[in-house]
């Protein structure tokens, strides 16, 4: 039923009795007529009578009453739910990490594969050539350097492909390399037809160089191996729609119990180096001639490291002669060496072997510049000197640099100095060639063509090489200055006249000679008919007789 509400009653009347004791009047206290009731009823009975519990006051408590599922666990289900929560993100972030796991892992072993095969490759390319997938010159140099000994029998065979820089410069490195493979072909079919034991060894010796070692044989030039091994090489290469046929040098060296192995791959190269000097498309054996060669090039090239190190050279001047005037024209600058047992034929080829030449050539340039500026300085008129420039100087970058320079500190007219050139410097390096003598001639130095003839000769070249004279060599002139074919002379002279370039003969020593020279309307002269090469001093005082 309804009830008092025994608890608001007291409070009310706690309430009074605070307000009375706090000093207020009793009778301002308002008296409240509305008293709380309480409603309480039996929920059984409700349900027995079938009354609508909705009906009843909103505060009702009706006791007995079973709890509701929510009433029951409604302290519980927060706890639970948030353990639900808890749980699932622990799976989720479980399945996360576990999928980003997988990932990660597939990730660590494609990097460790991916390293395997690296490591792979650089042992690979440690060992072998990866264009031609055969040995390299460390792994045969290795090879002969700990398994084979003095006593052994064998022999050594250094190949050289004979022209190779035009290959790359007229088909592309593409082709060329296809040339290389080709001939590895070659080489490894000869091998399996006359290596029984599989004990040859090949390797990439150098660009186009290849070195094969061969037990247990001492081979001459003759031997059927090395004819079979010069027929492959001979046969045609095919390639795209066109075959090409292309020749080798070949040296040889066999062991003679007392040389050591590497010994014989020196002398080996010694022998294709005088191969491709012979004429090229040979083989060569290193004989007992060549070690002498060999113990005196060393020699000669001890001398030249010091004499390069302690002001070992000097200049000599030949003067050059105008056969209309017979006047002294110029001179060319010729270097020596101080040691007077040397020759320049001598220590030229192996310093630039060695790749000396570029040091050799600044010398020879300041040298010159200086005894211009000692002649000038003397009161002397100045008179165009040449200096030789070699091919292998097109390496030393800052080379015009170095000889602009030492024109503007000694005060030079660049009109005095003039670089002679040979026409293998523009089959070897024609582009760089170009815009290095483009320098030359911006800065006002002639170019002069030396060694015409001997070999290069085109007269393509001619009609773009930016070179104001030419000079005819000795050999030129000793084969075809003579009854009968003095045409061939007369001729050049006439056509290079027509080129605009004027004409120097090397080489004149007879009076018949400087006679037909001047009937055939030559520039110059140069040669011992008039002079032998000079010391400065008797150079600038030289009269022509």
């Amino acid at each position: 039923g309804i009830y008092m509400n025994f608890e608001a009653h007291c409070q009310m009347v706690g309430e009074v009795l605070y307000q009375v004791l706090s000093g207020e009047n009793i009778d301002d206290i308002p008296l409240n007529m509305d008293t709380p009731g309480l409603s309480m009823f039996n929920w059984h009975q409700i349900k027995q009578w079938k009354l609508d519990s909705s009906l009843f006051p909103s505060d009702t408590i009706f006791f007995d009453k079973p709890a509701s599922f929510y009433e029951k666990y409604k302290y519980i289900i927060p706890i639970a739910l948030l353990l639900i929560i808890a749980a699932s993100l622990m799976i989720i972030s479980s399945y996360l990490e576990n999928k980003e796991g997988v990932a990660v892992n597939k990730e660590l072993r494609k990097s460790i594969e991916e390293l395997k095969q690296s490591q792979e490759l650089l042992r690979y390319q440690a060992k072998y050539d990866d264009i031609l997938d055969i040995w390299n010159r460390r792994s045969i140099t290795s090879y002969i350097q700990k398994e084979v000994l003095a006593e052994d029998k064998f022999s050594i065979i250094i190949i050289d492909v004979d022209g190779f820089k035009s290959l790359n410069e007229n088909y592309g490195h593409q082709a060329a390399d296809k040339i290389l493979q080709y001939l590895v072909g070659i080489f490894k079919n000869l091998a399996s037809n006359e290596d029984k034991n599989n004990s040859w060894k090949l390797a990439r010796y150098g660009g186009d160089e290849f070195i094969l070692f061969i037990p247990d044989v001492s081979l001459s030039i003759n031997h059927d191996l090395v004819r079979k091994l010069m027929n492959g090489i001979h046969s045609p290469i095919p390639l795209g729609d066109e075959s090409l046929a292309i020749t080798a040098s070949i040296g040889i060296s066999n062991s003679d119990g007392i040389s050591s192995p590497e010994q014989h791959v020196l002398n080996a190269e010694s022998a294709m180096y005088a191969a491709k000097d012979t004429g090229r498309n040979r083989v060569v054996l290193f004989g007992d001639e060549m070690q002498d060669k060999v113990r005196l090039d060393n020699v000669i090239k001890e001398k030249v490291e010091k004499a390069l190190n302690n002001d070992g050279f000097y200049m000599l001047y030949q003067p050059k002669v105008n056969l209309n005037t017979l006047k002294v024209c110029g001179f060319e600058a010729l270097v020596r060496m101080k040691d007077s047992g040397i020759l320049p034929s001598q220590f030229i080829p192996i310093a630039e072997k060695s790749g000396w030449i570029w040091r050799i050539g600044r010398i020879t340039t300041e040298l010159t510049i200086k005894q211009l500026a000692a002649w000038r300085d003397a009161g002397h008129e100045l008179l165009p000197v040449s200096v030789n420039y070699s091919s292998i100087q097109l390496n030393d970058h800052g080379y015009v640099d170095f000889l602009l320079t030492l024109l503007d500190k000694y005060e030079i007219d660049p009109k005095c100095f003039e670089i002679e050139i040979t026409e293998g410097i523009f089959i070897e390096k024609s582009a760089l060639a170009g815009e290095v003598f483009k320098r030359f001639t911006d800065a006002g130095i002639k170019l002069l063509m030396d060694d015409f003839g001997t070999g290069y000769s085109s007269l393509g070249y001619l009609t773009y090489v930016p070179v104001d004279i030419i000079k005819i060599d000795k050999s030129l002139v000793d084969n075809y200055l003579t009854d009968g074919k003095d045409s061939v002379i007369k001729n050049i002279i006439y056509l290079m006249h027509d080129l605009g370039k004027e004409m120097i003969v090397e080489g004149v020593e007879e009076d018949w000679q400087f006679k037909k020279l001047q009937e055939f309307g030559a520039d110059a002269i140069q040669g011992y008919y008039f002079s032998r090469p000079l010391s400065a001093d008797d150079a600038i005082n030289f009269t022509a007789k």
